[in-house]
């Protein structure tokens, strides 16, 4: 056979002598088929370096063993250390992810939503909290009918959900603060939208976390998309500013390269504590310390539902995971 001709199963079965039903048997490790003509007909596939057509296979099993996996920024630390987790463990079911980064625009989460069902996915996982929008969730609803959705990190009371106890998480932080006699907390986010679970439930749970444990201190946020870090900094000096509890990592990080390199003692003159707990907090020159979001347990648990629905099994729709305060360098 020539280099660039099309293989086909027929193809395999001729060169292997066997019939095409057997081939397909081979394939799909389905029937009865000898160990010997098992292994001559692996060893054709194998020297013909023959890929079946994932498409045309899964029309004829009803299965294409794909999955889809939908994150709205993928630079985002959370999004892919989540998404590299949902994979490996995917794998080991031996389902293959096709990823998606959607953005956070609400068109093109639906547009990509709407494109995972042509791909013949079997299941689809979205990643982080930006997938609550009403629109958004209406045409989930609709497809979860026929292929499963789960949602990791976010919930939504019509589909299997995810997600972090942020609350309990902001209260160990304040907590640990309190204990370790700080007394001017600030946080600083980056998220302002209503339908953004995460930080909606972050926000709330800083803030009844303060008046527990600093009944006396005003609630104050600082958004770092609208406050440049000079200004960060002169905030922090101008209000006796002593510990800032960050949205997520990235935030922390960002945060922490700034002030360390502008007069700034960490954690002696300000203490810094970020949110998931993502591998980067470990690079810095001071190690970050973190809410561990448990991002392993997470897209384990996503997982493991996604495939019992495929399997039309019963699963709980929805989990809740609780945080875990990791304190490294920087408090």
């Amino acid at each position: 056979m020539k280099d660039g001709d099309f293989i086909n199963i027929y193809d395999i079965a001729k060169k292997a002598n066997v019939s095409i039903s057997t081939v397909s048997r081979v394939m799909n490790n389905t029937g009865s088929v000898s160990e010997k003509t098992r292994k001559k007909v692996e060893s054709v596939i194998e020297s013909l370096d023959y890929s079946p057509n994932n498409i045309a296979r899964s029309l004829a099993s009803k299965k294409s063993m794909l999955i889809g996996l939908m994150v709205p920024d993928i630079r985002n630390y959370f999004h892919v250390q989540a998404a590299y987790e949902v994979d490996k463990i995917l794998k080991t079911y031996g389902y293959t992810s096709l990823l998606s980064n959607t953005t956070k625009d609400l068109e093109e989460k639906i547009r990509i939503l709407k494109l995972q069902k042509q791909q013949q996915v079997e299941g689809i996982i979205t990643i982080g909290s930006d997938y609550g929008d009403k629109e958004f969730l209406d045409v989930a609803y609709e497809l979860n009918k026929t292929i499963p959705i789960v949602q990791l990190n976010n919930y939504a009371k019509d589909l299997v959900s995810v997600y972090c106890d942020e609350k309990d998480g902001m209260e160990q932080a304040l907590h640990y603060l309190k204990e370790n006699s700080y007394k001017s907390p600030v946080f600083i986010s980056a998220t302002q939208k209503i339908t953004n679970r995460a930080y909606n439930e972050k926000r709330k749970g800083y803030e009844s976390s303060l008046k527990k444990y600093f009944p006396e201190n005003e609630f104050l946020e600082i958004n770092i998309e609208e406050t440049s870090l000079e200004e960060l900094l002169e905030i922090i000096k101008d209000k006796n500013i002593d510990a800032i509890q960050c949205e997520n990592d990235s935030i922390a990080i960002k945060v922490y390269k700034y002030l360390s390199v502008h007069e700034m003692k960490i954690p002696e003159d300000v203490a810094i504590i970020g949110f998931d707990n993502v591998s980067a907090t470990e690079y810095t020159q001071k190690k970050v310390s973190s809410i561990d979001h448990r991002i392993y347990d997470h897209s384990k648990v996503a997982v493991e539902a996604l495939i019992k629905l495929i399997n039309e099994e019963n699963v709980e729709k929805d989990n809740v995971i609780k945080p875990k305060l990791i304190i490294k360098e920087t408090c």
